[in-house]
């Protein structure tokens, strides 16, 4: 019983130090690492960002490259990140297929 007792005991106290995966994860997220996509999206680099320019590719392909980089896997039907939109209306009326909404 008391070799029981200590057993479980030391098997408590290993289980115990044990960090979880997200405990293990949570450990990198800092403010450095929370600011480097931001910062990098929000450069010239990207052109505004705005939709049907140089710009929007360059984000999409900047931010498939880090899904890519994490592991994950896409969900669209061809297994990849990008679903293609119809743009049906805009505020310029550039890419429009439709009414004002």
């Amino acid at each position: 019983m008391k070799k029981f007792l200590i057993t479980m005991l030391l098997l408590g106290a290993f289980v115990g130090c044990m960090k979880s995966p997200i405990d293990q994860v949570a450990e990198t997220i800092t403010e450095k690492s929370l600011m480097k996509p931001i910062t990098k999206l929000s450069s010239d680099e990207f052109m505004g960002r705005a939709t049907g320019t140089i710009g929007e590719l360059k984000t999409v392909d900047y931010l498939v490259s880090q899904l890519e980089e994490y592991g994950l896997q896409g969900g669209a039907e061809d297994s990849g990140f990008v679903q293609d939109v119809p743009l049906t209306w805009s505020k310029d009326g550039s890419g429009c297929s439709g009414a004002d909404p």
